[in-house]
């Protein structure tokens, strides 16, 4: 719960910036782009489209709402140890999310131990952005730590169109044993 509040947050100060900045957005119809109300920068993104902002989800991504666009800031995160022991304490197998997405392979390697020793079980293996080597690194790492692998295709409904749910780019097709 408290990841969804330090997100939410992050979501708000984004529309926030936007709107002092002259990008009228309504943060209440971003959230309504999703039927639970969760709302993310893709969602965001889809409202820039329909604003006219841009001509493209991608290019909001690639300008007003990359990293280095001004306007995002990540949303805080909660250590990393302390998320994967109280998943294991509410009977989760917690499983990192693209790790090789964030972290170099040597940063990967250093955390994993207390990772492990926390109660992380698995690492996504097999993700949209990663290519053929990194998919093969992952899984590499996975097994030498003795990890369950797993995959994503990072499915985010109608706002990544070129993703759909267990396939991603790049000829992603999540294998049926990883589910």
């Amino acid at each position: 719960k408290e990841k969804h509040v330090l997100k939410e947050i992050s979501n708000m100060e984004l529309v926030e910036r936007l709107n002092q900045a002259g990008y009228l957005i309504d943060y209440a119809k971003v959230k309504g782009r999703n039927p639970n109300g969760n709302a993310n920068r893709a969602h965001v993104a889809a409202e820039l489209l329909e604003q006219g902002y841009v001509t493209s989800i991608r290019e909001a991504f690639d300008t007003i709402l990359s990293d280095n666009g001004g306007f995002y800031v990540p949303p805080a995160r909660l250590p990393l140890i302390d998320v994967v022991r109280d998943l294991r304490n509410i009977g989760a197998l917690p499983v990192l999310a693209h790790p090789l997405q964030e972290l170099t392979e040597e940063e990967l390697r250093e955390l994993l131990p207390a990772a492990i020793e926390a109660g992380l079980a698995g690492m996504e293996t097999m993700h949209s952005s990663y290519t053929p080597e990194v998919i093969a690194l992952a899984g590499t790492i996975a097994e030498e730590f003795h990890l369950l692998p797993s995959g994503g295709s990072d499915f985010h409904g109608s706002v990544k169109p070129d993703i759909s749910l267990g396939t991603g780019t790049g000829g992603l097709c999540i294998p049926l044993e990883i589910y």
